[in-house]
């Protein structure tokens, strides 16, 4: 805040304010869920102070997209590709009122997975350095 305010007075002061709280409503409630650590919040707030409204929010659809694919990456990765594509094709045949009683269970010990979503936001906000807004 403290560069935009010296660089653009009373302007750089509302243009990192917004910026700052674009980034942090946006990550405010997946962390108060449980989803996100608060340094995941902190970072994309930085990142809005630093470059404003606009771009963290480009910035966040892209980390979102990125995050996404992390996550399907880490899915398969753990759990392998049949069985969640098994799952989704019995519930999506046999789907007659009660999901929780058709969900075919795994041998495999159901576990969180988990990975630094930092990771994401830094990504995506070089995505959003290189190629912009859509």
């Amino acid at each position: 805040m403290v560069i935009n305010v010296l660089g653009g007075g009373i302007e750089g002061l509302l243009y990192s304010g917004k910026g700052f709280f674009v980034g942090t409503g946006l990550l405010l409630i997946p962390y108060l869920l449980g989803g996100l650590g608060a340094g995941d919040v902190k970072l994309m707030a930085a990142i809005g102070a630093l470059m404003g409204a606009n771009f963290v929010f480009y910035s966040f659809i892209y980390t979102a997209l990125i995050g996404g694919a992390i996550a399907i990456a880490l899915i398969v990765k753990e759990r392998g590709f049949w069985y969640p594509l098994k799952n989704l094709l019995f519930n999506l045949t046999f789907l007659r009122g009660n999901l929780g009683s058709m969900i075919i269970t795994s041998d495999k010990k159901t576990s969180s997975i988990s990975f630094p979503y930092g990771v994401a936001i830094v990504l995506g906000t070089f995505c959003t350095l290189i190629w912009g807004g859509f």
